[in-house]
């Protein structure tokens, strides 16, 4: 499809950069021109991953889940007082590429039976790493961060021109 989002997204930039902006005569004018470019980087960064990070999270969320309810079943270390009833209501299966919208939903109900076992952990346990469960946890936020970091295009609010 012409164009492709990233070339409408440039069009847009390049017009507010080269075209308004200058034009603009109060700081605060050009510092919201500033702002509406990093919106738009940040909206380049989300159309051209969120939804290949959005499959890569649902993947290790369910690896992660699936990981919880093994070391659950032990009913050993204090797993036995986690609430895992959403992970019965999880599909063991997942779509390798659906459309963004199921993603997305998919998305919030994993990330809320992931929250349900955090919060329903023993204070004791919580972000123990000496635990399987809570270092996986750990490194699943870690690289959920890192993917955040990714979409969130750089420093806000952008500094002043």
């Amino acid at each position: 499809m012409q164009p492709t989002i990233a070339q409408v997204i440039d069009s847009l930039e390049y017009s507010l950069r080269h075209d308004l902006i200058p034009e603009l005569s109060t700081s605060w004018a050009q510092q919201t021109g500033e702002r509406m470019l990093w919106a738009l980087e940040h909206l380049r960064q989300r159309a051209l991953h969120e939804h290949a990070h959005s499959v890569q999270e649902n993947v290790e969320l369910h690896e992660l889940l699936k990981l919880i309810r093994q070391e659950s079943s032990k009913k050993e270390g204090g797993l036995e007082k986690l609430d895992l009833e959403m992970l019965n209501d999880l599909p063991e299966q997942y779509k390798p590429w659906p459309q963004l919208e199921d993603l997305q939903e998919e998305n919030d109900l994993l990330r809320r039976a992931l929250d349900n076992v955090i919060e329903s952990s023993p204070e004791g346990d919580v972000a123990n790493p000496e635990l399987p469960i809570w270092q996986a946890i750990l490194d699943y936020l870690a690289r959920q961060a890192e993917r955040e970091a990714q979409l969130a295009a750089g420093d806000w609010p952008p500094p002043p021109s």
